[in-house]
């Protein structure tokens, strides 16, 4: 019971020790003489180190490991995956263009979701010897955003000199209960058509 007083008097002391002694902090364990009388500690080496007054008092500095803790909470969601089927429709046949509300050149049928669409066509001016004509197309059906349509002033030539490349990019947004249909529609004289029309649809996370 006296050591064990001792001890507990002497808790003070030996923080005081630890702090003011620069080379114990990259020990483990702390070597102490404590005087049988008084309780009064010394740092030292080691055993050989203490008096016949003296006890010597190991102490522990890294101690024993505590319980593990609760587990954290969940981490955000990693990166999605595969985006899913691309849709495609590539028509390489020569349609005749015809006044608004024209003709359909491509049709692609996507279910509930969100989508980016491209298409790529040509115009081409069939009459030989004519002025430029006027045609446009525009995407068409349900859920659309409106952000593109193309319109070229077409020279006549057919495929020597009266083609014109032409490129349209939009969203789409197909809600359940929707028309699945989207569409790429041209309108114009007829002696301008519409070649290789390609049509695709990409499913993306996208709101507008």
């Amino acid at each position: 019971m006296k050591w064990k007083m001792l001890m507990s008097v002497t808790t003070l002391t030996i923080v005081l020790v630890f702090l003011l002694a620069p080379t114990v902090s990259q020990a483990s364990t702390l070597s102490l003489c404590a005087n049988k009388t008084n309780g009064n500690l010394r740092l030292v080496s080691g055993p050989d180190d203490c008096r016949e007054s003296e006890n010597f008092v190991s102490i522990d500095l890294t101690g024993s490991p505590g319980p593990a803790g609760p587990a954290g909470p969940a981490g955000p969601a990693g990166p999605a995956g595969e985006i899913g089927p691309v849709f495609l429709n590539r028509n390489f046949q020569n349609v005749s263009l015809a006044p608004f509300p024209g003709v359909t050149t491509a049709t692609l049928s996507l279910p509930t979701g969100s989508y980016m669409m491209f298409a790529k066509f040509r115009y081409r001016g069939n009459a030989a010897g004519s002025p430029e004509k006027t045609a446009s197309c525009v995407f068409q059906g349900t859920g659309i955003g409106g952000l593109d349509s193309s319109q070229n002033n077409v020279p006549p030539g057919g495929e020597l000199s009266g083609q014109v490349d032409a490129f349209m990019m939009d969203l789409v947004r197909k809600n359940p209960g929707d028309s699945p249909d989207v569409h790429v529609q041209c309108f114009g004289p007829a002696d301008v058509s519409i070649i290789n029309t390609q049509f695709l649809a990409v499913p993306v996370p996208i709101t507008f």
